[in-house]
């Protein structure tokens, strides 16, 4: 399907060192290295990534990431949104199906919200207490 968008999108297959699917087989740390290289120079435009995409790396400028799945994890929530957004305005869209994936999407949603509040009144406290000798 990608073939028939021509130039306009140029996908690249971004996967761990040993990944399950298809032939059993994953890129090698120098080849990660080579395609993170090649898409922030503009080499390509689409990186299809499995969760190695997520966890740490500089991947440079993205503006949409649209995620198959549901983490479970507020930590991984906000390493998929870090990807997004660092540069200019970036979007992240979640595909889920009704029912368990999507109540796992929401309860993860809601553990982040109360974690980031929570570390948010913290440090408010703190400044607070800093400033005005509390």
């Amino acid at each position: 399907m990608l073939a028939t968008l021509g130039k306009l999108v140029k996908p690249m297959v971004f996967i761990g060192q040993s990944s399950t699917g298809g032939s059993g087989k994953g890129l090698k740390q120098k080849d990660q290295v080579q395609v993170v290289q090649r898409f922030r120079n503009g080499g390509f435009n689409v990186l299809v990534s499995t969760c190695v995409g997520e966890e740490g790396l500089d991947i440079g400028e993205v503006d949409l990431i649209i995620c198959f799945d549901a983490s479970k994890s507020p930590t991984r929530l906000v390493q998929r949104m870090g990807r997004t957004g660092r540069q200019r305005e970036g979007k992240i869209i979640f595909l889920l199906t009704k029912g368990k994936e999507e109540r796992v999407c929401e309860l993860t949603f809601f553990e982040y919200l109360n974690i980031f509040f929570i570390q948010f009144i913290e440090n408010f406290l703190l400044l607070a207490e800093l400033q005005c000798g509390i």
